[in-house]
This record gives structure tokens, C-alpha cells and sequence, in this order.
């Protein structure tokens, strides 16, 4: 990841971790936001691997439900 994107991130982690424990300030210590920072950034990353390497989202198969 280059480091424009990792800025991307990370300010995008730093937003979304404190508006989760904002709401949530009985579990807000060190500990949960390791965790919270490591769910972010796997998640990142996977929503990244979705992509051609010219950033344009892959398409997927619409979900189709079967009866």
C-alpha cells in the first residue's frame, strides 16, 4: 500500500474508531481498540483485494435467493 492510500486509511480508522467508542465509552480501553484497529484494517484490505489495479470495483454476482 502506497502512502497516500495508507493515509486514506488510517484517517478513515481514526474517524470510524472514534465514533465507535464515542458510543460505547464502558468498553472504550486499549485493548478493544487494538482489536477495532485490526478488524479495520483486515477489512480494508479486503475491500481492497475487490478492485482492479486501476481502483474500479470489480463486479460480483448479484445475490440470488432460491426458494
Amino acid at each position: 500500500m502506497d502512502e497516500k492510500n495508507r493515509a486514506l486509511m488510517e484517517a478513515h480508522q481514526i474517524a470510524a474508531e472514534d465514533e465507535y467508542f464515542a458510543a460505547r465509552p464502558q468498553i472504550d480501553c486499549n485493548d478493544r481498540r487494538k482489536v477495532f484497529e485490526a478488524g479495520f484494517q483486515r477489512a480494508w484490505q479486503a475491500a481492497l483485494s475487490h478492485r482492479y489495479p486501476d481502483g474500479r470495483l470489480v463486479q460480483s454476482e448479484p445475490f440470488v435467493q432460491t426458494e
